[in-house]
């Protein structure tokens, strides 16, 4: 396994690299002016860097060839630079406006997303918790702090240090391991800060830290003398790794793939094959000879459940499914899928360019639209028509006649409401999951199966548990959203609309517009007045609602939730 670690000479304005070893040095990117943030992405094979210099965000293959210009204006001081693979986005931290901001990996859409730092020093990515993590080191703050990925929920998990500098995580243990410069030590702690416990007093200055948390080995620069070392991440066995280095800054470590025949490995299409376990990849998929699962082109054949995917269709003998095209044909349940879509005759369902027409319940489908003879629904070239209602009209003789020029003044004023006076509310949904990025999936027990899948942000061995989703297989990613509502707590007309609650003190009203509903409604919870959450967090639940309301009830809703303990 060669282990290549990545450092920049903020004196000489090069980018160097060294194996663990240290063997092989080697200038990869030079003509640089203060290069520092050095970030590996092993997924792309890209390296990364901030110049404090030209401020500039620059990347390059991981060689030093094809040096591209990322962020090249609107930069001052740039410092601490990492990419969240999750969402594919520069993070980085500003040192002439104390923010944190981050760009799509082609420096597009820049966002500020934290403010208020002293002088922000380095950053991680913590993926299972969704969250980051950086080093303030400016007086009076000396902290390490932590946010969601939008920069939201900011929390200092640790004050009164003594110029902390570089961050990283170990992945394996879940704690946090940080260089406390002016205090010459490295420190670790838990992710919530707890158990702040020293690792190592040092002679000289550290100031970028890196670990290989599978391995067991943490390493470090330190610019005074400085060095490069390495050690156990108990603190014991430490190597100096290189020596008598000009001004050396923050390090990656990057991690070559490998084919280890001894261990009967092999990689086919990127993927991993152990043919004592009795895997084989075909397409960048998995297959499980002892689980009797072939893949082909994608899909998944498992010979024991008699089930066959080929080109996309899959074919059970025991349960007698046949797919088309993509999809199911169940012979015993006489179920048709022609052109990606079903026919089941005994329930006398027909399908006809990929939509039912089920003939006892007499609905035709023409074009891909439902046409319901029941209901004398028809559709004809993909639109519905259906049979108009006959709402009934406004009656022009009524003694009192409320004008539109007055209901729109209503609304414009209500409107202003909303929106000049209104609150910012976060709507949180539940979570979408997505498979995990760095394992492999086992489809039949909807888990990881504890292989690392090639390119995945953490490197780890077989058969233990994946660092990024903690072998759950998949990770869950917060769905939110922020909408305008005017707030009123401890509403008296809730008994109007039958909440039986023992107490109004707890109980918020939401006014919003209409078209707002649908999402209040599928709002698992909500954060009320999100601008001061950092401050003043109130988490609510839905309880009543979302009702029409105004002139009309066309045009706003109030929706009622209830406070809960945090």
């Amino acid at each position: 396994m060669t282990q290549w670690i990545y450092w920049g000479d903020a004196t000489n304005g090069k980018i160097e690299r060294v194996k663990t070893d240290g063997s092989g040095r080697e200038v990869i990117v030079s003509g640089l002016s203060i290069p520092q943030g050095i970030y590996v992405h092993r997924r792309d094979s890209h390296l990364y860097w901030v110049d404090r210099g030209t401020d500039k965000i620059q990347r390059s293959n991981l060689d030093g060839t094809n040096i591209v210009d990322i962020v090249t204006s609107g930069l001052i001081d740039p410092q601490g630079l990492i990419v969240n693979l999750d969402i594919d986005k520069l993070y980085w931290i500003d040192g002439s406006t104390d923010n944190i901001k981050r760009c799509n990996l082609d420096g597009s859409n820049i966002e500020v997303i934290v403010s208020g730092l002293v002088f922000g020093e380095d950053l991680v990515v913590d993926y299972p918790n969704q969250k980051i993590y950086w080093t303030d080191s400016g007086p009076p703050l000396d902290v390490i702090q932590s946010s969601d990925f939008d920069g939201s929920d900011i929390t200092t998990l640790l004050s009164g240090l003594t110029n902390p500098e570089g961050i990283d995580l170990d992945t394996v243990n879940d704690k946090i391991y940080f260089a406390n410069s002016d205090a010459k030590q490295i420190r670790k702690c838990n992710l919530d800060g707890s158990s702040n416990t020293l690792i190592l007093s040092l002679p000289g200055v550290p100031v970028g830290i890196v670990l290989d948390s599978l391995n067991g080995k943490m390493y470090w620069v330190e610019i005074t003398p400085g060095a490069i070392f390495k050690a156990n991440l108990d603190g014991t066995s430490k190597i100096t790794i290189l020596s008598s280095l000009s001004n050396p800054q923050q390090l990656d470590l990057y991690t070559e793939p490998i084919i280890v025949s001894g261990d009967i490995q092999l990689f086919i299409h990127g993927q991993d094959i152990e043919v004592d376990a009795i895997e084989l990849f075909i397409n960048s998929q998995q297959i499980l000879i002892d689980n009797i699962d072939l893949f082909i082109n994608g899909k998944e054949l498992i010979f024991d459940s008699i089930n066959l995917s080929f080109l996309d269709p899959s074919f059970f003998y025991n349960s007698l499914p046949l797919f088309v095209h993509g999809m199911d044909l169940f012979l015993n349940n006489f179920n048709l899928f022609i052109l990606n879509f079903s026919i089941e005759q005994n329930d006398l369902n027909f399908y006809i360019d990929g939509i039912n027409d089920t003939n006892k319940q007499l609905i035709l489908f023409i074009d891909g639209i439902l046409a319901s003879n029941i209901d004398i629904n028809m559709t004809t070239k993909g639109i519905w028509t259906p049979t108009e209602l006959a709402c009934p009209a406004l009656d022009p003789l009524s003694s009192i006649q409320i004008s539109s020029d007055l209901i729109q003044i209503y609304q414009s004023r209500i409107d202003a409401l909303i929106n000049q006076l209104g609150k910012n509310v976060l709507l949180e949904f539940d979570p979408i999951k997505e498979s995990c990025p760095n394992c492999i999936q086992d489809v039949i027990n909807n888990r990881s199966n504890g292989v690392y899948k090639i390119g995945g942000p953490i490197p780890f061995s077989r058969g233990q548990k994946c660092p990024y989703c903690k072998s759950v297989g998949f990770l869950e990613r917060k769905i939110t959203q922020c909408i305008k509502c005017l707030i009123k707590w401890n509403p008296r007309e809730l008994k109007n609309y039958g909440i039986s609650v023992s107490k109004y003190n707890n109980i918020v009203r939401l006014k919003a517009f209409l078209t707002d509903s649908d999402n209040l409604s599928r709002a698992k919870t909500a954060i009320i007045d999100y601008d001061i959450q950092n401050v003043f967090k109130q988490r609510v639940k839905l309880i009543k609602g979302p009702i029409p309301v105004g002139l009309r009830e066309d045009r706003y809703s109030v929706s009622y939730w209830q406070l809960l303990d945090l």
